[in-house]
């Protein structure tokens, strides 16, 4: 595998601030999770009017969650 210059750069922005990668680490946990939300809330859209439903949501419920916004 080879090494990035990003990687390179990382690797000597971390060696000097050691809670630099923790926060990085933190920070792309966070935009994971709101990407799973955001894909998740998307899939509501697939969803039949019975499974909708089963679940407690109308479509117009789906359709306002579906398109909150990413940070939402």
């Amino acid at each position: 595998m080879t090494i990035s210059i990003f990687d390179s750069i990382f690797e000597l922005i971390v060696r000097k601030r050691p809670g630099l990668e923790r926060m990085l680490n933190d920070i792309s946990a966070e935009l994971d999770a709101r990407h799973t939300c955001q894909k998740t809330r998307k899939e509501l859209l697939n969803l039949s009017d019975d499974q909708l439903k089963d679940i407690g949501v109308t479509k117009r419920e789906a359709l306002k969650e579906a398109n909150r916004d990413f940070w939402d």
